[in-house]
């Protein structure tokens, strides 16, 4: 990490409060990227007292003496780095009218002398959000200032490994080991994959998103001995989630009723029902009863556990080839991913797209890799479509059922007409029949989802899977002649 000055370009200046806009990136609480400064002032209220802190600003008739903000200038606003707590509780202060309605009430009034104490603040103007990140970060993850909760200092490592810092760099930052900054990022994956679960209600959503929400019980759970490999899923080298392919299905139904189990209250008693006592096999026992997505989860732990009992049977030797036999073709790999790929169809669409999967190295971009086959598949189907001048007939039986044209009622529309548009039509609706079961919704995921990525053996068989079909694409033989 490049040596950065504490103290070089920093400049002191007192500020107009009102001028001053809250940060979208604040770690303490969930900021959506589309929020405003009025939903970021509502956010600082639900979650992080900013009532209570306002109470104080009035009792004390204005901020404490050496209480400077850190701000810096991105994108010609004077972004609050530092200190948005207080500012928005001083910019509510100044002026009512920014205060939601439903704070309103319980939200304290300034007399005149307080807003004219309020109307400059004292800040630290830091030459770029960059430089501001080590002073920062030692405030909150040392005594002396309310520290950040584990949830925030995920939010803040995961943000900083998504822009290319190094693993090492954000250990520095921290003042933490390489095994604490991996526990703090599989804690946050875990919170945020039960959090993306779409079925919660608003009150259940309140409870997972309150920052004082003890999650303790719930990771420790994924620590245990069988529970990861029951539920499919692993960790990257830097901490990030993973799911097997093959069971990202029961792995999303799981982690809701895990976190209901550990993490939303009973009704009757007012504490979840799991504790960090709670033993796997109790655990699932009770998940699968009357859960029939969930049936398997029992027995499927009592395999992993009766295969981790059992003593590995040492590797035969390996036996010496016969002289001039051939070679044994080598397995489905990932340097067979998508390489070579030679469209003989005149689509620009599927060219592109096709050229630059052929060039991607999945090792290091395998995100990017997953986005350009689920787009070459699309873009191949649609292909198919326009040949056999089904287009016009797709959308309308788009709007028959009111859906929009996307990727899912795609397939379903191509695997109904198969007869009409492929060549084979059995292997076609094979090969999307297995998209729908197995790559589909785990490609959804890694687009729209902000908490799983992909896998190497997901990547190995999504390839697998996918290439045969679009290269009878490529060169048109897929289509009934």
């Amino acid at each position: 990490m490049a040596k950065i000055s504490l103290s070089s370009s920093w400049q002191s200046k007192n500020l107009t409060t009102l001028d001053l806009a809250l940060d979208i990136e604040n770690p303490r609480i969930p900021i959506p990227q589309t929020a405003t400064q009025g939903d970021i002032r509502r956010l600082l209220l639900e979650h992080a007292a900013v009532a209570k802190l306002a109470k104080e600003i009035v009792a004390s008739e204005g901020l404490l003496a050496g209480e400077r903000i850190i701000v810096c200038e991105e994108r010609g606003l004077l972004i609050v780095l530092e200190g948005n707590r207080r500012v928005s509780a001083s910019q509510m202060l100044l002026n009512p009218e920014l205060i939601p309605k439903e704070f309103r009430q319980d939200f304290p009034s300034a007399t005149e002398d307080l807003k004219r104490n309020l109307k400059r603040i004292p800040a630290d103007l830091a030459p770029s959000r960059l430089a501001a990140e080590i002073t920062i970060t030692k405030k909150h993850t040392q005594p002396g200032i309310l520290r950040w909760t584990p949830e925030a200092q995920y939010r803040r490592i995961r943000r900083m490994l998504e822009s290319g810092r190094q693993l090492e760099d954000v250990c520095s930052l921290f003042g933490l080991k390489s095994a604490e900054v991996k526990t703090r990022v599989k804690e946050g994956e875990l919170l945020e994959a039960a959090r993306a679960v779409p079925s919660w209600s608003k009150s259940e959503k309140e409870i997972l998103y309150d920052p004082r929400l003890r999650t303790n019980s719930f990771t420790r759970f994924f620590t245990l001995k069988g529970v990861r490999k029951t539920l499919g899923i692993d960790y990257e080298d830097d901490g990030r989630l993973k799911v097997d392919p093959f069971q990202y299905s029961t792995f999303t139904k799981a982690i809701e009723q895990l976190a209901r189990y550990f993490l939303i209250p009973d009704p009757k008693t007012g504490k979840p029902r799991g504790n960090t006592r709670s033993e796997p096999k109790n655990v699932f026992h009770t998940l699968s009863k009357g859960n029939k997505a969930l049936s398997k989860l029992s027995k499927s732990y009592d395999k992993v556990i009766q295969s981790k009992a059992q003593p590995k049977p040492k590797p035969p030797a390996p036996s010496q080839p016969l002289p001039n036999s051939a070679a044994t073709p080598a397995p489905f790999s990932i340097p067979d991913f998508f390489e070579n790929l030679s469209p003989k169809i005149n689509d620009p669409r599927i060219v592109e797209l096709a050229a630059e999967l052929s060039e991607v190295d999945r090792t290091k971009f395998p995100i990017s890799s997953s986005f350009l086959v689920r787009a070459l598949l699309e873009a191949c189907l649609y292909w198919c479509l326009k040949e056999k001048s089904h287009t016009s007939k797709f959308r309308q039986h788009c709007q028959a059922k009111s859906k929009p044209q996307g990727l899912k009622i795609l397939i379903e529309y191509c695997k109904s007409n198969a007869q009409e548009l492929f060549a084979d039509p059995s292997g076609a609706r094979r090969t999307l029949n297995v998209w729908v079961q197995s790559h589909k919704d785990y490609c959804d995921l890694i687009v729209h989802g902000n908490w799983i990525s992909p896998s190497f053996s997901g990547l190995q068989q999504l390839a697998k899977d996918t290439r045969p079909f679009i290269e009878k694409v490529l060169d048109s033989s897929v289509l009934r002649v």
